[in-house]
């Protein structure tokens, strides 16, 4: 054998070898590009969740926040109404008193009218806040008619950039943030 042949047969081996790096490394590559890919589908679909129960999270504590308020002004209205309907029963009973009924009987009236006027102030309190819930539920309904209507928000395609993902994030929050402040 000659120092060519020789020469050319060290270069074939060697081409081959490279060959088979090349291959090695591309199929490397194919699979950590794969797993990336997989990696961003999981992380957006965890933000994604993440940012469905933050959401979720918000408008539970505004509904409690609102329960809490209603609850309150219901509780006040009603003590109101029943503390002035008793505080009229006990005047009702004074009148008698002055009127020149005898005591006794006065006395023994006042009692009832000070239940039936707390009792009657109580249902007028309830019945004013529930016509006041009335009045704002009926204008929250008129203003979610007039409104328009914001566009479904669609669901993110996968894209194998960081990019895409980072607009599709910020597309989908910037719709929910939208959501909320009409809310």
């Amino acid at each position: 054998m000659t120092a060519a042949t020789l020469m050319e047969s060290e270069l074939m081996a060697q081409r081959d070898v490279a060959k088979e790096m090349v291959h090695e490394m591309r199929k490397q590559l194919n699979d950590l590009q794969k797993r990336e890919s997989l990696i961003e589908r999981r992380a957006l679909r965890a933000e994604l969740r993440r940012h469905e129960f933050e959401t979720a999270l918000k408008s539970t504590r505004a509904q409690l926040q609102y329960t809490e308020a209603n609850f309150n002004h219901h509780l006040i209205a009603v003590l109101l109404g029943a503390l002035l309907g008793a505080l009229l029963g006990w005047l009702g009973g004074i009148v008698l008193v002055l009127c020149e009924v005898p005591a006794f009987v006065a006395f023994f009236l006042m009692g009832p009218c000070v239940a039936i006027g707390s009792l009657v102030g109580a249902a007028l309190g309830m019945a004013h806040r529930q016509e006041e819930l009335l009045r704002l539920q009926r204008r929250r309904k008129k203003i979610e008619k007039e409104a328009p209507s914001l566009p479904p928000s669609s669901p993110v395609k996968s894209s194998s950039s960081l990019m895409g993902t980072a607009l599709g994030c910020a597309k989908d929050l910037s719709f929910a943030v939208v959501e909320y402040v009409r809310s």
